[in-house]
């Protein structure tokens, strides 16, 4: 994996995940959501707001991240700004390959695109 990949790695992982926490904050901040959250917790019998609403951050940003692709994929000029970066890195996997019991292991690298 290039420096580049891992930069735009790392990119689509935290611009989604920043969407997703902001999307998830300005939710929050309706009444009725409050109200249904309040509601949820009184009815587990136990103070579980942190952990619903953390329950709902990782919700909203796989869907999130999940719409993104679909759309960069229709529309890839939106991908830019949906994921942070229209650069698909690439992965590098390596399989292992056994050849005989007294000739060791041979290994190849095969790309896998994200």
């Amino acid at each position: 994996m290039t420096v580049s990949d891992r930069i735009a790695a790392l990119i689509r992982t935290l611009v989604p995940a920043l969407y997703g926490v902001a999307i998830t904050f300005l939710v929050g901040r309706f009444p009725a959501v409050q109200d249904a959250l309040t509601w949820l917790s009184h009815t587990l019998g136990t103070d579980a707001s942190a952990a619903i609403q953390l329950t709902l951050t990782a919700l909203i940003i796989a869907g999130y991240y999940w719409i993104a692709r679909k759309l960069g994929a229709r529309f890839p000029v939106l991908e830019k700004w949906l994921l942070g970066s229209s650069l698909v890195p690439t992965y590098a996997t390596t399989t292992t390959l056994v050849v005989g019991k007294d000739t060791g292991v041979v290994s190849r690298d095969q790309g896998i695109n994200e």
